[in-house]
This record gives C-alpha cells, sequence and structure tokens, in this order.
C-alpha cells in the first residue's frame, strides 16, 4: 500500500498544473493580525502559457466545499499547510485592487483568498515575509475538467471553464519572468519544469500547439537536455 501510495502521489503531482502571478493584496477591513486576503488567480487575460480563465471556473470547487482547497508553502503537497483559508470567492473586476487592473487591464474578475497564517514559526516567517515585500508571488493548483481551444487573432487560446482547484500557495518566484517583480529573474524547480514540459508534449502530440514556432521550441528543449547528459 505504501508504494502505491507514493507511486499515486508522483503521479498526482506531476499531472496537475500551476499557475502564479505576482501578489496583489486587498486592502480591506479584517485584512490584519495572522490574516491576509489576495488575488490568487485572474480573469479574462490570457497568459503566457496561451490560457484564458472565465469567470466561475472556480464555482465548483467552492460550492462543494473551500475547506478541501489547502493553503500551502511553494505547493508543498508533503507538508501541513501554512494558513488556514478562511474565505474562498471569485470576485468582479469591479472588487478588484488596481494593481491588478494595471496588470491585467482586461481582467473580468479574479480568485480571492482570505487565509490566517498558524502561530508557528515557519508559518510566522513566511508571513513576516509577505509583510517586508520580500514575498511577492501567489500560485494556484489545479485540474482542467472543462477547457476549449479557440482561435482569436491568429493566436490559439485555451479557455479554462473548469477547473478543479486543489491549493493556493505562497510562492518565491513565478512560472515565467513575465509575473516576477522588477529586477527578479524566474527560477523554476525541476519537479515544475518536468511537469510544464509534459503539458507541453502530451498538447503537441495532440496537434493543440504544434506550430512552428512550438516545433523549433520542442527542438531546442530537445537539444538542451541531450546537453545536460
Amino acid at each position: 500500500q505504501s508504494s502505491l501510495n507514493v507511486a499515486g502521489f508522483f503521479y498526482f503531482q506531476m499531472s496537475r498544473q500551476f499557475k502564479q502571478l505576482p501578489y496583489f493584496a486587498i486592502k480591506a477591513e479584517g485584512n490584519e493580525g495572522r490574516i491576509r486576503k489576495g488575488i490568487c488567480a485572474v480573469f479574462g487575460n490570457v497568459d503566457s502559457w496561451g490560457d484564458r480563465i472565465q469567470p466561475g471556473a472556480f464555482a465548483k470547487t467552492i460550492a462543494e466545499g473551500s475547506k478541501r482547497v489547502k493553503h500551502l508553502w511553494n505547493h508543498g503537497f508533503g507538508e501541513p499547510p501554512i494558513a488556514s483559508i478562511k474565505e474562498l470567492k471569485e470576485v468582479t473586476r469591479e472588487e478588484l485592487p488596481v494593481e491588478v487592473l494595471a496588470y491585467a487591464p482586461e481582467a473580468t474578475g479574479g480568485l480571492m483568498v482570505a487565509r490566517e497564517y498558524y502561530d508557528v514559526p515557519f508559518a510566522d516567517w513566511i508571513l513576516k515575509s509577505i509583510d517586508a515585500g520580500d514575498i511577492t508571488e501567489m500560485s494556484f493548483g489545479y485540474d482542467v475538467i472543462r477547457a476549449e481551444d479557440v482561435k482569436e487573432d491568429d493566436r490559439n487560446i485555451r479557455e479554462l471553464k473548469e477547473l478543479k482547484l486543489f491549493d493556493t500557495s505562497d510562492v518565491l518566484w513565478g512560472m515565467n519572468a513575465a509575473t516576477v517583480t522588477t529586477g527578479a529573474k524566474s527560477i523554476m524547480p525541476l519537479g515544475v519544469v518536468a511537469q510544464q514540459l509534459q503539458f507541453h508534449a502530451e498538447e503537441a502530440k495532440a496537434g493543440r500547439r504544434n506550430a512552428d514556432s512550438d516545433m523549433q521550441l520542442i527542438k531546442s528543449i530537445h537539444s538542451s537536455i541531450v546537453g545536460l547528459g
């Protein structure tokens, strides 16, 4: 049973997808003590992976019980949560902080998470780092339940219509340079790199991402891997 659990956990971790963006705090009543509110997902904008999350994508997860969603540090699946989620809800464009609209002018809403950090040393460290402005990124882990590929202005977009949310997470760096604060560089953990490569390989095989530019990039990645030995 132990070996099955480990194998299942590895597959689960590798099949899960992630999205990061800068940390957009919500300065509001209740955002005090050890509770922090922030936007961890933005709706209506096309991200660097060609995905666009639609409002309502998280509705089923929230309706079925947001208590199953955990707030983690760097998607630490093998570790306890660092905070208890107190509120998880989709918000409208009018409820988004101005920083979100500056980052994504076409945003139509977002996913807000309010969480209370545990009064333990490691969670306290994370909380203090957030308040000091040293941790500036958030992320979420999800599975795609329902999506649709569309073509818009000569580009392929994957409309994410329903997502199963597993965790929200404070992270050090975003998935790509566009989501990192000025002066920082994106450094992805190898596990995340492997997960993303697997995802794009499946997309290419399915014919959804096989443009000339994609194939050139895939060849470049292959050459880099061969170079690593």
